[in-house]
């Protein structure tokens, strides 16, 4: 179980970085999320599809905000 909310953390951390970078890939990013959710759910893992959905909730935000900046 450690091993997993460590995992699931770097994951985070490492979209989350992907999102602060100068002009980031919001199409990729977006897409690449739904699918993790997609087969977390698969799995029946429900912490992972969570996790998966609130990064595309930010990534979304953060897509938009860009728009609106532009």
């Amino acid at each position: 179980m450690k091993t997993d909310n460590i995992t699931l953390q770097s994951i985070a951390e490492a979209t989350r970085s992907r999102l602060a970078k100068d002009q980031p890939d919001y199409h990729g990013i977006t897409s690449e999320l739904l699918g993790a959710k997609r087969m977390a759910l698969a799995l029946g893992d429900h912490r992972a599809a969570a996790l998966a959905d609130q990064l595309h909730s930010e990534a979304a935000t953060a897509w938009q905000e860009s728009h609106a900046a532009s």
